[in-house]
């Protein structure tokens, strides 16, 4: 998309414009049906992060421990469900009248983000998802998952322990941690393979803002809103696909690609096998 757009692009992960003075506390209050006194030792009313459907705030519980606070931001569950609306009449309307468009099964594509942002906008989706993380990687002491705090959480707000760290953006940043990339690079690609051959179950917005060092032997995993998941079918075949590629098996990924995609009847087969083989041996296979 060009520089331009990838560093606007980019202020969606921290730096989306806050609500209004107030309206975050109001939101926790109504949904919990508690003064904010009851519920939190301190809340800093000021965000220090806000992102395209949440912001968040510093706070402590009444024993003292730090936590972050997200926050729906106000009115941005109507304006989902609004802009979703538009988009699957775009989808259907396109599809129905673009031969070439429908090919690509916009009406589809559409539901499948539409589930996503659903879970996005209800904040106990995230709360179940942090509980269920935290249970897969409990044998791995080096992957931190924030816990949450069920007490001080609901369907517009999720409150769960803070994470402090250096950032996850460029090779500068990881060094300052103390990381050697290389062996980063590698834990992070294993913690993302465990996710969907072990588990069935991934972190599905990988930006860098969604990952924290806190030191040189732990990397913190963020915001659990979005997350994938794979049934023990589509796991099998994604299996056969890296043991295909690993194998040089021209012919069996060839296979697994059409039994993923389900092209259309009227693709040109021979043509589709030519063009995945041209590809794979191009970039997959070299070396």
């Amino acid at each position: 998309v060009g520089k331009d757009v990838a560093d606007e692009l980019a202020l969606l992960q921290a730096e989306v414009p806050a609500d209004a003075p107030g309206g975050a506390a109001r939101t926790v209050e109504a949904q919990l049906g508690k003064p904010m006194s009851e519920l939190y030792g301190s809340f800093d009313p000021e965000p220090f992060a806000s992102g395209s459907v949440a912001q968040v705030h510093r706070a402590t519980l009444s024993d003292g421990t730090v936590v972050a606070v997200k926050v729906l931001h106000d009115g941005a569950d109507a304006k989902v469900r609004e802009d979703l609306e538009l988009l699957e009449a775009l989808a259907a309307f396109l599809e129905s009248e673009d031969a070439e468009i429908a090919r690509l099964r916009p009406t589809v594509l559409v539901a499948e983000f539409a589930g996503m942002m659903e879970a996005a906008i209800d904040l106990r989706e995230e709360l179940a998802n942090l509980q269920r993380f935290r249970l897969n990687f409990a044998g791995e002491p080096d992957v931190v998952i924030p816990e949450p705090f069920p007490d001080q959480s609901g369907e517009k707000v999720v409150t769960m322990a803070m994470m402090v760290g250096h950032p996850f953006t460029d090779r500068a940043s990881v060094q300052a941690a103390g990381w050697d990339v290389e062996v980063l690079v590698r834990r992070a690609a294993d913690v993302y393979l465990e996710m969907i051959f072990r588990d069935g179950l991934y972190h599905a917005d990988p930006h860098p803002g969604n990952f924290l060092l806190p030191d040189s032997q732990h990397l913190a995993i963020l915001d659990f809103g979005d997350v994938g998941r794979l049934t023990t079918q589509r796991r099998e075949q994604l299996e056969s696909l890296v043991i295909a590629v690993g194998t040089r098996d021209v012919d069996a990924f060839v296979d697994i690609v059409v039994e993923l995609t389900t092209p259309p009847p009227d693709v040109d087969m021979p043509a589709l096998r030519s063009a995945i083989e041209t590809w794979l041996n191009r970039y997959l296979l070299v070396g």
